[in-house]
C-alpha cells in the first residue's frame, strides 16, 4: 500500500492506501496522439479507479475570465456532445490503451468525474451524472456488466464526502 499525492493544475487529491496511483496524462504513457487519457489511475484492492478533473474555477484563468469559464461550462455540461466526445472518449480511449497494453486489472472500475465548481449542486450533478452513464455506455437495466463498472460525478465537497481516504482539495501556489 502507498500514499500518493496527485495533482492536476489547482486540484489534489491524496490517495491514501492505493495499491498503485499515477498521473495518466502527462504524455509518459505512450498512447497515440488520437486517444484521449484521463487524468489519474488508481489500483485499489477491490477496485480500480480512473479520475478525470475539470477545473473551471482555477486561478490561473483571470478573474475577468473566470465567471466566463464556469459559465461555458455550465453550458458544455448541458450538452449530450460533451459528454460523448469528452468525457465518454477520455474513458473508452483509456480503457482500450491499457486493454492492449495489458495493464488493465482484473476488478471492478469506477470512471469519477471530479469537478472543481463551488457553484455546483446537487441537481446539477444527478443530471450529469445521468448524462455521463448515458454516453459511457451503461448497460440496460438489469443486465449488469459481468466486471463491476460504476461512473459518478462529483464536486470536491462531494468527493470528500464520499472518499474520506482519499481527500481532495484546491491548492494554489
Amino acid at each position: 500500500m502507498s500514499n500518493a499525492s496527485l495533482s492536476d493544475g489547482e486540484i489534489q487529491i491524496e490517495f491514501q492506501g492505493a495499491l498503485q496511483a499515477e498521473k495518466f496524462d502527462d504524455g509518459r504513457h505512450g498512447m497515440s496522439h488520437c486517444l484521449k487519457a484521463v487524468d489519474f489511475l488508481c489500483d485499489w484492492p477491490g477496485d480500480f479507479w480512473l479520475v478525470e478533473l475539470k477545473d473551471p474555477e482555477e486561478s490561473t484563468i483571470p478573474i475577468k475570465h473566470r465567471e466566463i469559464s464556469v459559465v461555458q461550462f455550465t453550458k458544455e455540461l448541458s450538452t449530450e456532445e460533451y459528454f460523448r466526445s469528452v468525457l465518454a472518449q477520455k474513458l473508452k480511449d483509456t480503457i482500450l490503451y491499457l486493454h492492449l497494453d495489458a495493464r488493465l486489472p482484473d476488478k471492478p472500475m469506477k470512471y469519477v468525474v471530479l469537478v472543481g465548481m463551488s457553484s455546483m449542486d446537487s441537481a446539477m450533478m444527478l443530471n450529469a451524472l445521468d448524462r455521463l452513464r448515458k454516453a459511457c455506455g451503461d448497460p440496460k437495466q438489469g443486465i449488469p456488466w459481468r466486471r463491476g463498472y460504476a461512473v459518478a460525478f462529483l464536486n470536491l465537497a462531494e468527493w470528500n464526502k464520499r472518499f474520506p481516504h482519499c481527500p481532495a482539495q484546491r491548492v494554489t501556489t
